[in-house]
């Protein structure tokens, strides 16, 4: 069981914390990571601006998520587990929470870059890879994807396709 929370400036240090123990968990060398942790870290601007939450099991932080939402599609910026509770089934608990965020808040859409160890989650969850961006860290090409909120018969789909040509599959959620 996991509990959420808005997660604000007294949380930043384990934000932080956990955004770069999981990150080293692939295996990064320390250039990375110094990079890392210098271009692509929570800030306190992010937190007073956009919306992160973060999951406690027992009191303890175990993970989080952040978008930058306006209109009906958001950019997935963080979605972290302690290094520790990975392959625990938290990722799945933090993504229906997101999604549930997202639909109560009029998100059809989420677009995101990842890791490319991580795209196997993320199209467990039903988001599709659409292609590839530059990373900010080191210049490699990293993959971007995109996840329907909606169900397929709903507008963020391309109504010239059947529905059961999208990945929205709502029974992985």
């Amino acid at each position: 069981m996991m509990d959420f929370y808005r997660a604000d400036k007294a949380d930043l240090k384990r934000l932080r914390a956990i955004a770069y123990h999981s990150e080293a968990h692939w295996g990064y060398d320390n250039s990375f990571m110094e990079k890392f942790e210098r271009e692509f870290n929570v800030t306190d601007a992010f937190l007073a601006n956009n919306p992160v939450f973060a999951g406690f099991e027992q009191d303890v932080m175990v993970g989080f998520w952040g978008v930058h939402s306006g209109g009906d599609v958001c950019e997935l910026e963080y979605f972290y587990i302690a290094s520790e509770k990975l392959n625990c089934g938290l990722g799945r608990i933090m993504w229906e929470h997101l999604i549930s965020w997202c639909e109560n808040n009029g998100i059809m859409e989420i677009e995101f870059v990842t890791s490319p160890q991580a795209v196997g989650f993320y199209k467990r969850m039903g988001a599709e890879v659409t292609g590839e961006r530059v990373s900010v860290i080191d210049g490699r090409m990293i993959p971007r994807l995109t996840y329907c909120v909606k169900r397929p018969d709903e507008e963020c789909m391309d109504s010239s396709f059947p529905p059961e040509v999208f990945a929205c599959n709502m029974e992985e959620i």
